[in-house]
Order: structure tokens, then C-alpha cells, then sequence
């Protein structure tokens, strides 16, 4: 189910310099029975200001600032533990030839991919100035898919993994010149990230499989790997609501203030249909707190990497009905739902 795009989160109050996408609302309309999913938003993406620099005189580097041309991230040094404020010095005002990154601290996480989402804290220095313009050090940090940030960002944190810090100097190419420049940003500005990789979403569902009772829908896999529910519907559906694990996963529990990033599938107890899926895209998320009763209710305290079945009874799911997709007011819901990533 396709739903509204939400609005971007300004990283800079005064100034914005980069926008990043953070998954806080779901649904297609503004009630509690929104849909489980949501759209998501460029992050760290010229996207956010090409509209207001395609309206102004075509982008130019500003003409006054030397810069010494470096081909090699050595000229960047970077001091600091992660998790703590880093400082970065170089050869300002600098420009490099071609973006680079490398690892300061190794992790041995998970590894980013490019259908991730990724959380991570980062500094950014504008090299022609040679000062941090934003920081995300000493407060929430910030989370994102991968294929949402800048060329440049995405380029460099693709491959790493969970723990590492990462230090990334940003070809302006790679960066904000399609876009005209961004908020103090200047066409032709190397950006120098400090990144410290804190979390990143699996790909599906894995961990130990849990039989059901009898009793409930069967759920096989079908030919593409996708769960599939079949439901005997002469059968009473239950009057209270049913959650089920199917794979326990090993990742943290989930809380109700988390947002989460989850494949599912929804089917008709009363006709036994398909009614909604995401497994054949990109998985969806948001705000627990926001999404169907029966989410709220059967999600927390389960673990990241598990397969929930829900049964959900009118009541947690859609009690007055739905127009898109048609649900009926009195239909019982059987959710499948593969618990991807959690984060705050």
C-alpha cells in the first residue's frame, strides 16, 4: 500500500544544509486505522533544495577561495574514540579529485548494504571553510535507506559495517552541485563526513523457527520465497486478537516507542484473499505508536529478525472498514509480518 511521502527532517534549524528522511507516521489517512507502511523521503539529498536553486541564475563555484587540489585522504586526519565527538583536521580550504572513504575503527557488525537502512552519527566539515557544520554527536542519531543519501555518502557507506567509524571526503560532484549548493554549502565544496556506524536492517526474517499451534492459518513460502497464508474459512475466526511467532529472531526487542522497518502481508479471514504486500518492494515503516492497534499490540516485545503471524479481530484492524484497499468493517485480519530493523 502506497502511502503520502513524509516531510524531510532539516539537520540544520538555521540553515539547511542537508535533509534526512525519518520514518515517524504511517498510514493513508490521519486516523489510528492507517495502513502498516509508509513512504520514505531523500536523506542527505540535493533533492530538498533543487527546487529553489532550478528557479535562480544557473550554479557557480565561488570564485574567490583557492583551494589546494588533494588526491588522497591521508591529507584528512581524524582524532576521537567512536561514539564521541570527533576532530578533524586538513589542508583548508581543499577540494579532492575524486570521493574516497576509509575505515578509522573497525566494527564487526552487520554489513551495510545498498537496500539498507542505516542509523549512524556523523560530523560534517565543509573543507573550504574547514569548520563542522553539523553534528549529530551528543544527540539522537540519525537513521536512513542507503539509497536515500547523496551519491557520495551512499558510495562510501555501502560494504561498511556495524562499529566501524568511517571517514568519507566528498567530491562536490558526489555532493550538492547538481542541486546548486545547499543552505552554506557552495557549489564546488568538498564535504568531509566522520560517520560512525550504529545499526543497519537485515534483509528477511532468520532465527529459529517456531511451530504454531493448531488451530491457526497455515503459513508455507511460496515460489519467490514470499510467506503465503492459507486460511480455512468456513472456520470461526477468533474474537480476540492472536500473535504468533514464527521465527524468533536474535536481534533486540522491540519497544512502543520504536519506529520499525517490516515486510508483510495481509489476508481476509472472511475470504481468504491477499488483500496487501510489500515483499515485492521495499520494505515500509514507522512509528509503532501510530500503526493498527493490532501492530501496537503484537509487535512489542518481539525481537528484530523475527516472522510474526497476527490475527486480528475488527476491532484492532480496521473496525470501520477500509475503501483502499476494500476491507470490510467486521473483517478479521491475518498480518505476516518479517520484523526488519527497530530504532529510536
Amino acid at each position: 500500500m502506497k502511502l503520502r511521502t513524509l516531510p524531510a527532517r532539516v539537520l540544520l534549524a538555521s540553515a539547511a544544509v542537508t535533509s534526512l528522511a525519518v520514518v515517524t507516521a504511517c498510514g493513508g489517512s490521519s486516523s489510528s486505522t492507517s495502513s502498516p507502511s509508509v513512504s520514505s523521503s531523500p536523506s542527505l539529498n540535493a533533492a530538498s533544495s533543487s527546487a529553489s536553486a532550478s528557479s535562480g541564475p544557473s550554479p557557480s563555484a565561488t570564485p574567490t577561495v583557492k583551494k589546494k587540489s588533494v588526491s588522497n585522504i591521508d591529507a584528512v586526519t581524524v582524532t576521537g574514540a567512536f561514539g564521541k565527538q570527533p576532530t578533524v583536521k586538513g589542508p583548508y580550504p581543499f577540494e579532492i579529485t575524486k570521493t574516497q572513504s576509509k575505515v578509522l575503527v573497525k566494527g564487526t557488525g552487520a554489513t551495510v548494504e545498498k537496500a539498507s537502512y542505516v542509523t549512524f552519527n556523523y560530523d560534517l566539515t565543509d573543507a573550504t571553510t574547514g569548520k563542522s557544520i553539523q553534528s549529530s554527536f551528543g544527540s539522537t542519531p540519525l537513521t536512513a535507506p542507503v539509497t536515500g543519501l547523496i551519491p557520495g555518502f551512499t558510495t562510501s557507506i555501502v560494504g561498511k559495517k556495524v562499529g566501524d567509524r568511517v571517514l568519507m571526503v566528498i567530491n562536490s560532484k558526489d555532493a550538492y552541485d547538481s542541486a546548486g549548493g545547499s543552505g552554506t554549502i557552495q557549489v564546488g565544496d568538498t564535504l568531509v563526513f566522520v560517520v560512525d556506524v550504529l545499526g543497519v536492517s537485515r534483509t528477511q526474517a532468520s532465527g529459529t523457527t517456531v511451530t504454531p499451534p493448531a488451530g491457526l492459518p497455515k503459513v508455507t513460502l511460496d515460489s519467490k520465497g514470499y510467506p503465503s497464508v492459507t486460511i480455512d474459512t468456513t472456520s470461526t475466526p477468533p474474537t480476540k486478537l492472536v500473535v504468533q511467532t514464527l521465527i524468533k529472531g536474535d536481534g533486540p526487542k522491540v519497544t512502543a516507542g520504536d519506529n520499525i522497518l517490516a515486510h508483510y502481508r495481509m489476508y481476509d479471514w472472511k475470504t481468504g484473499k491477499l488483500v496487501a504486500s510489500d515483499y515485492e518492494g521495499a520494505p515500509e515503516g514507522g512509528s509503532l505508536g501510530t500503526l493498527l492497534s493490532a501492530w501496537q499490540k503484537g509487535l512489542v516485545g518481539q525481537t528484530v529478525g523475527s516472522r510474526v503471524m497476527i490475527v486480528a479481530p475488527p476491532a484492532d484492524a480496521y473496525p470501520n472498514g477500509r475503501a483502499t484497499p476494500s476491507i470490510s468493517a467486521d473483517s478479521t485480519l491475518v498480518f505476516v509480518i518479517d520484523l526488519l530493523y527497530a530504532y529510536q
